[in-house]
């Protein structure tokens, strides 16, 4: 949710477009039983500084002070908060937790998120690397409002959740700390202990079953590279103590997921890396913070997944052109989108997998990605993990309805309405369901040199699809695909 237009009741619908979201992920991606979870993510922003300190081989990116909280209003315009804009959100994100829990959501994961000022010249750093400690009021430049983290985003979203589950105790709810915020989990480390604290009494006085922590980033731990800092502004021994007594105070901790499935892949079994991010993550508590992600779990430690997903672009945010190479899409995981209103037609951003090789090789991607999710017993087991639609092209049509305002059915996708795809969206729905993987792999991976260059060139030949309907841009390689899959349709090459 990414302002108030997102979580707004309409008097005369008695809906919003959050609880249009919530019945989509029921409806779509399997009916709620005991074990469903469902996230909530709304957006918070911030205007944003160089601290006095910079050091000259260091950017945005590396480090940067929040200097006042924003909201989006009716219009999507950043403004500073008030307590109405506050009110506001209270009463109707809490209509908006309560749909959930009259579906049968019996898990509901609160995590609100922030991001840097996206009109504010030379935009926009990645929260990862934001510097606040989050007790801390920052005065708004207009209305002289003091909001600190804690007062904006943490306890009127606990406010919200109270509203929602009502006397109903039996409700389980976790809370992610954020979401990326590595710089200031590192640096206030103590500061976010405290937080920790009393978010997790607030929710011991509504629900019986609770679970509160941060959620990272999975290779810049510091807000960047650890050991990129200058010497000056890397995390002192001091804070990283501070930082693991934060994280043994916690209940849970979690990171984002985006793989890059070739960097341990295995040519014999065809097995993708799927744990590659966890791994990563893991590693860098290890090695910069001095804990082993092992030792949190044998503690009791809840570990999720954040968001997953598989985005395609060439370049970070989709400035940029998507790419049908399926070994550079799926070494940025996480660069996608997921507006088909503002993506699907020239000459914007198209979706690179309309190709039937992307397609397919997506469907392996997640069928091993939820073969791992099953897998209880490995090393990076999670206990959730969460698909993360707007980065992922919406695959399962949840943010984005069609373009008429109604919502592709439960079952099939509108291909000329949304990016979703049915047969993957069959396929997290039976898991979700009854933890059902599908056995036959959807696509031969031989390995990264096979595919890389693509060797794109117009093919005649006789098969499905007619020879006139084969495009300039089928690789020899996905030509048998393209050739023994014509319930795809050509017409989505």
């Amino acid at each position: 949710m990414f302002g108030w237009p997102d979580w707004k009741l309409d008097p005369a619908s008695n809906s919003s477009k959050c609880i249009e979201q919530v019945k989509r992920v029921a409806s779509r991606l399997g009916a709620p039983n005991s074990r469903s979870s469902i996230k909530f993510a709304p957006y918070f922003f911030y205007t944003w500084a160089m601290p006095a300190n910079a050091q000259t081989n260091e950017d945005k990116h590396f480090r940067h002070s929040v200097v006042q909280w924003l909201v989006r209003d009716a219009s999507y315009a950043q403004v500073e908060p008030t307590a109405a804009h506050v009110a506001s959100f209270t009463a109707d994100f809490a209509q908006c937790v309560a749909a959930a829990v009259s579906l049968g959501f019996a898990n509901i994961y609160l995590n609100p998120m922030i991001d840097a000022d996206y009109k504010q010249p030379d935009c926009c750093p990645w929260r990862n690397a934001a510097e606040f400690d989050p007790t801390v009021n920052l005065i708004g430049s207009t209305t002289k409002l003091p909001w600190s983290y804690e007062s904006l985003v943490l306890r009127p979203t606990l406010a919200a959740a109270k509203a929602a589950v009502g006397s109903n105790r039996n409700i389980t709810i976790s809370f992610g700390l954020g979401a990326e915020l590595g710089r200031t989990f590192t640096v206030f480390g103590a500061q976010w202990a405290g937080v920790t604290k009393r978010v997790q009494a607030a929710l011991a006085a509504i629900v019986d079953s609770y679970a509160v922590g941060p959620q990272f980033d999975p290779t810049k731990l510091c807000g960047n590279y650890c050991d990129a800092y200058s010497p000056a502004t890397r995390v002192t021994t001091a804070q990283w103590a501070a930082f693991r007594a934060f994280l043994q105070v916690a209940d849970m901790l979690g990171t984002s997921n985006y793989p890059n499935v070739w960097e341990r892949y295995n040519a014999s079994t065809k097995a993708l890396d799927a744990p590659q991010s966890l791994r990563n993550f893991a590693s860098q508590l290890q090695q910069f913070g001095g804990v082993s992600l092992a030792s949190l779990r044998a503690a009791g430690k809840g570990f999720i997944s954040n968001e997953i997903g598989l985005g395609g672009c060439r370049d970070f945010g989709c400035d940029g052109t998507t790419t049908p190479d399926i070994i550079e899409l799926s070494k940025n995981a996480f660069n996608g989108q997921g507006s088909y209103e503002d993506y699907s037609s020239p000459p914007k951003l198209v979706d690179p997998f309309r190709y039937l090789w992307t397609k397919a090789f997506r469907m392996e991607w997640w069928r091993q990605q939820l073969a791992f999710m099953r897998d209880s017993s490995h090393e990076l087991a999670v206990d959730a993990v969460y698909l993360w639609p707007v980065g992922s092209w919406d695959v399962a049509a949840i943010y984005h309805p069609d373009s008429k305002g109604q919502s592709p059915d439960a079952v099939g996708c509108d291909p000329k309405a949304s990016f979703c795809d049915p047969e993957l969206l069959a396929m997290m729905r039976n898991f979700n369901r009854a933890g059902l993987v599908p056995a036959r792999p959807f696509f031969n991976l031989p390995g990264p040199a096979y595919y890389t260059p693509p060797n794109f060139r117009r093919r005649r030949q006789a098969g499905p699809c007619l020879p006139a309907q084969l495009p300039d841009n089928v690789p020899d390689w996905a030509l048998p695909l393209v050739l023994s899959r014509p319930q795809w349709g050509c017409d989505e090459l």
